[in-house]
């Protein structure tokens, strides 16, 4: 049986993919299967995508959100083997003979808890003060521009504010572009080219774009670095290997309504170094973890991702190498609004520091 046929019969069994019951979730577990535990490139880890999509989506993913879950899966990467689902039928052949342990295996990973709505209103109405943005804003340790003051300026004091003079980083007007802009913190923005050889050229930083302006939440060197894949070594600007620091995790909520997700996270004893609006329903936290490497990064989003789900935190959007909306820019004609920046967060809950 080819090994695209293997894959969608797996990936058939697993959970469908239904709007507003984690449906984001389930397709990207299908793509991490797809290019992970079957070793398949991008185009044919699509192919068979585009099958599943057929009749396990409700409703089906377009071609460019498919396309995006594979990308997205393979920048997140695994903690297994490439391959992994294509050796669980080898034959399990053990060695005999008096003394001869079995072979040693990984303990299961933690299940990862889904969103419960009763648990998350009961943990919200525990707010003893009445969170909101608005309340959140006129009490942030940096004062935040009224929503109609918002602009690129405050797009540029947020990258000042939790970047260190000379780190550099990647600004997004095309989410799966590799970086269409640079902030160097103390050296102010550029342009950058999509050709590898082109040097970049100063420039402000959008203000706008029609599906809005992100950032890759960890400086990056800014350079095109050689990334290892399933498909072969390939430059980019935005994988794990241009990463500079792992400082920060994004929390981020499409479950909660935003009244419970705002009042659950300033009680939460983490380093909130800003909140901002997505321009559409979610809102979305950054963490500061300073994490000295990769593997201490997974180890301190693997505790955060064992318990904030319930609460409506999204696990996908825990990966290292993640992009989040830039606050202070438009997506289209909604604002990516900053309400909360600090840059050095203590480790208690917001709520603790809040004045009624």
């Amino acid at each position: 049986m080819r090994t695209e046929d293997r894959a969608l019969a797996y990936v058939l069994t697993l959970p469908p993919s239904v709007a507003k019951q984690r449906g984001h979730d389930a397709a990207f577990r299908v793509a991490s299967a797809l290019v992970w535990g079957f070793a398949l490139d991008r185009d044919r880890a699509l192919s068979v995508m585009r099958e599943w999509n057929r009749t396990r989506a409700n409703p089906p993913w377009s071609e460019a959100e498919l396309s995006h879950k594979i990308a997205s899966a393979i920048s997140a990467g695994s903690k297994y083997a490439s391959g992994y689902l294509l050796r669980e039928d080898e034959p399990k052949r053990s060695p005999q003979g008096e003394g001869v342990a079995p072979m040693p295996t990984a303990p299961d990973r933690p299940r990862i808890p889904t969103y419960d709505a009763t648990k998350a209103e009961r943990f919200a109405s525990a707010c003893r003060l009445p969170v909101s943005l608005d309340f959140l804003a006129k009490r942030s340790p940096v004062a935040i521009p009224s929503p109609t003051d918002q602009n690129a300026i405050t797009a540029e004091t947020f990258l000042s504010a939790l970047y260190r003079p000379g780190e550099n980083v990647l600004v997004f007007t095309e989410f799966r572009s590799q970086g269409d802009f640079l902030w160097t913190a103390g050296a102010g923005g550029f342009r950058l080219s999509r050709q590898r050889h082109v040097a970049p050229v100063p420039s402000r930083l959008p203000t706008v774009a029609p599906d809005g302006v992100w950032f890759l939440i960890q400086p990056v060197t800014g350079k095109w670095e050689i990334q290892t894949t399933g498909d072969g070594p390939r430059y980019g600007r935005r994988h794990g290997a241009c990463v500079t620091a792992w400082r920060y995790l994004l929390l981020e909520s499409d479950a909660a309504p935003e009244s419970v997700w705002v009042r659950s996270i300033v009680q939460m004893p983490l380093r909130i170094a800003a909140i901002y609006t997505s321009g559409g329903r979610s809102v979305h936290a950054l963490v500061r973890v300073d994490a000295d490497s990769k593997a201490d990064y997974d180890a301190a989003r693997d505790v955060i991702r064992n318990v904030l789900p319930i609460f409506g935190a999204d696990p996908a959007a825990m990966t290292g190498v993640r992009l989040s909306r830039l606050p202070g820019c438009r997506r289209g004609d909604r604002l990516q609004r900053l309400v909360w920046l600090d840059p050095d967060p203590p480790e208690i809950p917001i709520l603790d520091r809040l004045a009624p």
